[in-house]
């Protein structure tokens, strides 16, 4: 997005993102109605797109690991790793056949949208030089909340490395 659009404010939160959110959410209400089984639907919907898409990440990562390393342990790790993928996904496409009518439906409308508006910014903005993206990194880890030691700055690696391709 804009670079105006994650500006912080004083108290040190981006707030144009969460006027967007409210925006779409008044919109929704105002088309969609304030029927929780909708919300609900599309709530559970994207827990499971979310899950299944970590647990994808998580195996095309212990994959690459894998390859480097060659243990027989690795590999029971991505067998079942890729076992709950399977069944997040296979759970995720249940949710979206019996949910479809009550909600779900908005995923095909809203997903292409926020791509679209997502892709055609970071085109115009381009891609991170090595410093910025260090630095986020850094920025990331350190207001993570988990204390320090979670991440060691001589070590970044890059996007690719950490399976965001």
């Amino acid at each position: 997005m804009p670079r105006a659009f994650s500006l912080r404010n004083k108290f040190e939160v981006a707030d144009k993102p969460v006027w967007l959110q409210v925006v779409i959410v008044s919109l929704c209400f105002l088309f969609l109605g304030t029927n929780e089984a909708t919300y609900l639907s599309l709530y559970a919907a994207g827990v499971f797109v979310i899950l299944s898409m970590t647990g994808w990440a998580v195996t095309k990562r212990l994959i690459r690991e894998a390859r480097q390393q060659k243990s027989k342990g690795k590999w029971l790790t991505i067998a079942g790793t890729m076992i709950a993928a399977l069944l997040t996904s296979l759970a995720t496409i249940i949710i979206f056949l019996e949910r479809f009518s009550e909600g779900v439906w908005l995923y095909f409308i809203l997903t292409p949208l926020l791509f679209t508006a997502f892709s055609f910014f970071r085109s115009r903005i381009g891609a991170p030089s090595e410093i910025i993206d260090y630095l986020g990194h850094i920025d990331a880890n350190l207001r993570a909340g988990f204390g320090f030691g979670q991440y060691t700055p001589g070590q970044a690696e890059s996007s690719a490395e950490n399976g965001f391709d």
